[in-house]
């Protein structure tokens, strides 16, 4: 085995890198991470190949001055590590992403045991390498699903915190009516009312690539984040829809709401493997009429989509808990892990997950979780409580 690094997504061949990406997550593919490459994100990317040149196992790196995304800062995450807040602080090496929450290890599936451990070995230290080059050692791991969270602490030798919860529906059946009739029947009845209310206000539901409409899209994607307290413009949401449709092969399906002839609200959906991922959505809502409009274009038809073109998971993301679990999501951990600074110690973890999961799990029903064993608290509403931490 060998491992060689390289500098954008564009160095490396499409087909090889979803090789190892596609099965694990949209969001580790090499369209996505090609559409986030930027001068302020100094993508380094690290690939371990066999003799032959067959991919084994890859890694996406970025040494960041300036993180764009909120969710990627390092120091608001984590505010104990205090200095990491500063503007003129380090640069901070992200390993997996800056966008999208949900950034498995990439590692053949098809490897015993000791050979992915060794694969494994071999990427955590080129990213160590790089680390104690540029960015005085330190690496963070963001967003990791549980089970590869658990494999590199183990590698790492420290244990991961607690960031967030990711939900998905695991759809039933084969059909919309099944995945309706999965609810209890005082719940199935409210889903068919607010997927009924659409037809009802008269609105236009069209499924559009993403080519044709990123423009009209980022215009309502930057008038939800300016609802919610981002300071974007159309613009700026435009060009960033219009590179990931150039990137991904303009391979997103938007699932558009139109009234009066005109789009009033969108979701991007994006399929890879058995999955559906939900990636951005944005509604005018003054020329909206209160008909549900949202589940409709962000819930109902994705999942009409996802049973025609025969998956079966529609990923949702982070946050937005009750409303997702209504709807049948399941909650998973998402995890970080820092590699090099002293200060991230197994005590420091076992307090940040115990009061991060209390703040999350308040907003997650017990039956939502998914796996109730692999959260660091569990108890709520009237069960025995315990403490999980991985080790």
């Amino acid at each position: 085995m060998r491992v060689h690094s390289v500098d954008a997504m564009t160095d490396v061949d499409p087909t090889a890198w979803d090789g190892l990406a596609a099965p694990a997550s949209f969001y580790a593919t090499h369209g996505w991470l090609a559409s986030q490459e930027d001068p302020d994100t100094g993508p380094r990317h690290f690939v371990v190949e066999t003799d032959t040149g067959r991919p084994l196992g890859a890694v996406a790196t970025y040494l960041c001055r300036r993180v764009a995304n909120p969710n990627y800062r390092v120091g608001a995450l984590f505010p104990d590590l205090t200095d990491l807040t500063t503007p003129q602080g380090r640069p901070v090496l992200l390993a997996g992403g800056t966008q999208g929450y949900h950034h498995p290890l990439l590692i053949a599936r098809d490897l015993t045991t000791a050979d992915r451990r060794r694969v494994l070995d071999l990427l955590v230290a080129a990213v160590r390498e790089y680390a104690r080059e540029s960015a005085d050692g330190v690496t963070w791991w963001l967003y990791l699903p549980d089970g590869d969270a658990r494999e590199l602490a183990r590698c790492l030798g420290t244990a991961p915190r607690l960031v967030r919860g990711d939900c998905a529906i695991h759809l039933p059946g084969d059909s919309f009516h099944d995945f309706l009739a999965a609810f209890p029947s005082r719940r199935r009845r409210i889903l068919r009312r607010e997927d009924e209310a659409f037809e009802a206000a008269g609105h236009e539901l069209r499924r559009l690539p993403l080519s044709a409409c990123w423009r009209e899209a980022g215009a309502l994607l930057a008038r939800t984040q300016r609802r919610y307290g981002h300071r974007v413009d159309d613009e700026e949401m435009a060009t960033l829809l219009r590179r990931q449709s150039e990137a991904t092969g303009d391979s997103g399906t938007v699932h558009g709401c139109f009234a009066d002839g005109r789009m009033a609200g969108f979701c991007l959906t994006y399929a890879v493997g058995d999955t559906l991922y939900a990636r951005a959505s944005g509604f005018d809502y003054g020329r909206l009429g209160g008909a549900k409009e949202h589940f409709r274009v962000c819930y109902y038809d994705p999942v009409r989509l996802a049973y025609a073109t025969g998956r079966h998971t529609y990923h949702l993301g982070v946050g937005s808990y009750r409303t997702k679990t209504l709807r049948g999501a399941a909650v998973t951990p998402l995890w970080a892990l820092c590699d090099g600074d002293p200060r991230w110690t197994r005590e420091a973890a076992a307090d940040h997950n115990a009061t991060t999961a209390r703040t999350l799990l308040a907003d997650i029903p017990p039956h939502a979780l998914r796996d109730p064993s692999s959260w660091p608290l569990v108890g709520l509403r009237g069960t025995t409580s315990a403490v999980f931490y991985v080790s």
